[in-house]
């Protein structure tokens, strides 16, 4: 049997068009853990949104903040890169955004600042550095037991601190990379289930027990059960520390115990300077560094701000050693290995023109200062090969400039022409900006007055 294809009739195709009313553009989804510690991070919940309408969280979210947004609160431009898009869980700009989209969508039902360490703003330099990690971390532990009791895996907030390392309710270190191909995760990534892996596919909470470091340190311990018992006490109780609460406490403190400022940086091993700021209200206190005071202090972070009857003994304070908040890095140690490696291939190769110090940071995606804080060395011998090219290239650069010049105001005397800056500039001869440069000048100006002199 033969078919004759042209024979057959042509079907018509129809696009198929969605009910928008049958399903809404935002669902009216509560946040997990709301009102507890384990209160679930705004970016996990963007996630679990665009999940239940089959998207993409970029387009979502996008769309989240075009549809209940005024038009005037909007950036200019709404593609955001996902390593900035952790921004939403922190304080600023962008998280001020996603609240205000989900607070107008969700009517009111809960308050979307708590999903963010927007409460933790007056603890915190307006920068926000020191507060929030670059990545996801998760625990293993807390995830199979979402998916035992049939809900979803979810991102806790205090995951997201960089000075938790720790989870509170299984006491294991959190994991910060995926065991089967070893690559970071996003906070916000494009893939709506946080809990597999961008690169391979791979569920994050399915890991060999030799991928995860059991040890830790006590000081780790009690910073990720404090920030817990903050973000607990934060949520449910809705309430935020006052603008003014650390200098308050710090002031209490100062005359409880009648000793100055000086004497209580003294007993504690800490720079007066930052004491001084405090309590003169010139600065807020930086995160880490309120922190490290609460643990010195031994006085829970929750206690510090909100209560008004602390008691506290110097026979109970800690002097350790003098911190370092800037190499308190928030690098993983899979990316120090890869950087490190990378750099020693930098160091050794040695092109021309050398690496800079900004190429190589934005080529591995971190911050200049975790470059120098966590590569000292490696830091400042990429910065001496630069600065070093950088003054024998200026110098050659410099010297031909000047020889160029001359010969074109040569050339110009020759042909009975002026060499006036204008002529010079509109000939093509010198450029505008080099107009403004001491060197050029003086030379122009001496050349000029023997051109002067030749004529008269």
């Amino acid at each position: 049997m033969i078919l004759k294809i042209k024979e057959l009739v042509t079907l018509k195709c129809q696009d198929i068009k969605p009910l928008k009313a049958q399903y809404p553009y935002f669902l009216p989804l509560m946040p997990l853990g709301y009102r507890a510690g384990d209160i679930e991070s705004m970016s996990s919940y963007l996630c679990r949104q665009s999940e239940q309408q089959m998207e993409l969280t970029h387009p979502f979210s996008r769309r989240l903040l075009s549809r209940y947004v005024l038009p005037e609160n909007l950036p200019r431009c709404l593609k955001f890169p996902a390593t900035g898009l952790k921004a939403c869980n922190g304080f600023g700009v962008m998280s001020r955004r996603f609240i205000d989209a989900i607070n107008t969508a969700a009517v009111g039902i809960f308050d979307a600042k708590y999903l963010t360490y927007t409460p933790f703003q007056p603890l915190n330099d307006p920068s926000a550095r020191g507060l929030q990690r670059q990545h996801l971390a998760w625990c293993s532990d807390c995830w199979r037991e979402d998916v035992a009791q049939e809900s979803t895996p979810y991102v806790r907030l205090y995951w997201l601190c960089q000075q938790t390392k720790i989870c509170v309710h299984h006491s294991s270190r959190l994991s910060e990379f995926c065991p089967a191909c070893g690559e970071i995760q996003h906070q916000f990534s494009a893939f709506p289930r946080q809990w597999v892996c961008d690169r391979c596919g791979h569920n994050l909470h399915e890991y060999d027990f030799e991928h995860i470091a059991e040890n830790y340190t006590n000081e780790e311990a009690w910073a990720s059960n404090s920030i817990y018992r903050l973000i607990e006490r934060i949520n449910q109780t809705q309430t935020e520390p006052r603008p003014d609460s650390v200098k308050r406490t710090i002031d209490r403190l100062l005359l409880t115990l009648k000793i100055s400022s000086v004497e209580f940086a003294d007993h504690l091993n800490v720079a007066p300077k930052m004491i001084n700021n405090i309590v003169s209200g010139k600065r807020r206190p930086y995160f880490p560094a309120f922190m490290d005071l609460c643990y010195r202090l031994d006085i829970p972070p929750d206690h510090f701000v909100f209560d008004e009857d602390i008691l506290t003994e110097k026979e109970l304070w800690k002097k350790n050693d003098k911190p370092v908040f800037g190499a308190s890095s928030n690098l993983t140690d899979q990316q120090k290995r890869r950087i490190s490696l990378a750099l020693k291939s930098a160091l050794q190769s040695q092109p021309n023109p050398p690496i800079r110090v900004s190429h190589f940071a934005r080529k591995h995606e971190i911050s200049y200062s975790a470059l120098f804080f966590n590569f000292s060395n490696e830091y400042s011998e990429l910065r001496r090969r630069w600065l070093k090219w950088q003054r024998e290239n200026r110098r050659l650069h410099s010297t031909e400039r000047l020889k160029y010049i001359t010969e074109a105001v040569f050339s110009m005397a020759r042909n009975g022409i002026y060499p006036s800056d204008r002529k010079l500039r509109d000939l093509g001869y010198v450029i505008p900006s080099d107009l403004r440069r001491r060197d050029v000048i003086l030379l122009l100006r001496a050349l000029q007055a023997i051109y002067s002199n030749l004529k008269s």
